[in-house]
C-alpha cells in the first residue's frame, strides 16, 4: 500500500511533466503532500516522513546519502524509484 500512494502520486504530477528546473520545487512540494494525504488516509498506526528527490538524467554522475536512527524491530524505508524499473523502455524515460 506505501509503494502504491508513492507510485500514484509521482505519476500524477510526473506523467506527463518536461523538466523545467524552476517547477521542480512546486513538483517535490506536491509529490509529498499527496503521498502524506494518502498515507494518513491508510489509517496505519505508524507515523510516516516523506521525503523527494527529482533528479534529472544527464551523463554526470549523481551521488547521494543518508543516513537514519532507528529501532530495527519496529521502524524501517520504502524506497521508491518511478517510473518502475519494468523493462529498458520505462527505466530510460527522462522528464
Amino acid at each position: 500500500d506505501i509503494n502504491r500512494c508513492v507510485q500514484e502520486a509521482a505519476e500524477s504530477v510526473l506523467e506527463t511533466a518536461q523538466w523545467d528546473e524552476k517547477k521542480v520545487p512546486g513538483w517535490i512540494n506536491e509529490i509529498c503532500e499527496k503521498t502524506m494525504k494518502s498515507l494518513v488516509e491508510l489509517k496505519c498506526p505508524y507515523k510516516f516522513i516523506v521525503t523527494c528527490m527529482l533528479i534529472q538524467k544527464t551523463d554526470k554522475p549523481l551521488f547521494s546519502c543518508f543516513s537514519t536512527n532507528w529501532e530495527n524491530n519496529s521502524d524501517g524505508i520504502e524506497y521508491v524509484v518511478y517510473p518502475p524499473l519494468r523493462n529498458k523502455e520505462s527505466a530510460s524515460k527522462t522528464i
